[in-house]
């Protein structure tokens, strides 16, 4: 299927007179693509096209474009080292332009992907199904091209296509045709952000187990925890609401309270699948170091009798977010609040 639709788009642009594109001049980036999925597989047709395909060379420029397995192996990693609980590792990226992505889904164990998904990486709001497999795409911009529906630009490498013309007015563009029914989704079209909402072959791939949706019970109170001095690191469980998050690339730190008293939680970004979000309540699996328990400081009573604001300001933020916090989750999970 892969290379009939390569045949369709090579003989498109021969008739647009644009070049047709080159062959890698390696594979190597497309084994260590493999290599960092595994045991994740790329769909044979994926497999395909960047054998066949150097995207940089490929003068048929659809939004968003398609991009090189150095790229997507470079989005690939930040999802999984930053941005795990946001973006499914059963997609890699095999169209980019700005913060646009067209992913394919990877095969999974026994399930397998194929399927393109559309989203938005600055602000995912959901992954739309665009198409069944990479050749449908691959068809669908060599029909515009035949259709004429994109612009010709110049440049110091030579002609190529900007597919649609950006000129055209929304009613005027060409849709895609709409997919049909798929093995895996089935009629869905959409997928919400949430990865409680993912299939679950997605979550597998993320390292969310059915495991990590059973709650535990709380074993502390957050006041059973500040009365305490321990000789040595202890674990509790507690259920607690989130009052305050700041977050980086690593960890996020979050104050919160259950009731009966307020702690700082450092959430390392293994810990966060779940959350925590804020004014959310989970379940805090902890480590609290040997020694008498850091109880938060009040930012307001840490601002008081400062009269520069920017002052004040730092004043309340180191009051909320500086020294050590009271405790290292292992595990957060979502639960209900108190009814």
């Amino acid at each position: 299927m892969i290379d009939e639709a390569l045949d369709r788009l090579a003989a498109a642009m021969t008739g647009a007179e644009v070049p047709l594109w080159h062959a890698p001049e390696s594979h190597m980036p497309l084994a260590e693509l493999e290599q960092a999925i595994a045991p994740m597989r790329l769909p044979e047709e994926v497999r395909t096209f960047w054998r066949r395909v150097d995207a940089d060379t490929l003068r048929a420029r659809p939004h968003p474009a398609f991009t090189t397995p150095e790229l997507a192996l470079a989005f690939w990693r930040m999802a999984r080292d930053q941005f795990a609980d946001l973006q499914p590792l059963a997609l890699v990226a095999v169209g980019s332009e700005g913060q646009t992505r067209m992913s394919v889904e990877l095969n999974v164990g026994d399930i397998d992907g194929g399927v393109l998904f559309d989203w938005y990486v600055a602000d995912i709001s959901g992954f739309t199904r665009m198409f069944n497999q990479l050749s449908d795409w691959v068809h669908y911009v060599a029909a515009l091209i035949e259709q004429g529906a994109y612009v010709r630009r110049d440049s110091d490498r030579g002609p190529w296509l900007l597919i649609p013309d950006p000129a055209l007015q929304d009613a005027q563009r060409p849709e895609p045709p709409e997919p049909g029914p798929d093995p895996v989704h089935g009629t869905t079209r959409y997928i919400e952000r949430d990865i409680l909402d993912w299939p679950e072959h997605w979550q597998r791939a993320n390292g969310l187990g059915a495991e990590d949706l059973v709650l535990r019970g709380a074993t502390h109170t957050v006041a059973d925890l500040l009365a305490l001095t321990p000789d040595v690191p202890l674990r509790a469980t507690i259920g607690a609401r989130v009052m305050s998050l700041a977050a980086s690339g690593a960890w996020t730190r979050v104050r919160v309270d259950d009731g009966s008293g307020q702690l700082d939680v450092s959430c390392p970004y293994q810990t966060t699948l779940l959350g925590p979000t804020l004014g959310r309540w989970y379940e805090f699996d902890v480590v609290l170091p040997a020694g008498k328990v850091r109880t938060p400081p009040d930012p307001e009573a840490a601002a008081a009798g400062i009269e520069d604001p920017v002052e004040q300001l730092a004043a309340e933020y180191l009051a909320r977010y500086g020294g050590k916090a009271g405790a290292i989750a292992q595990a957060v999970r979502r639960m209900p609040g108190p009814a």
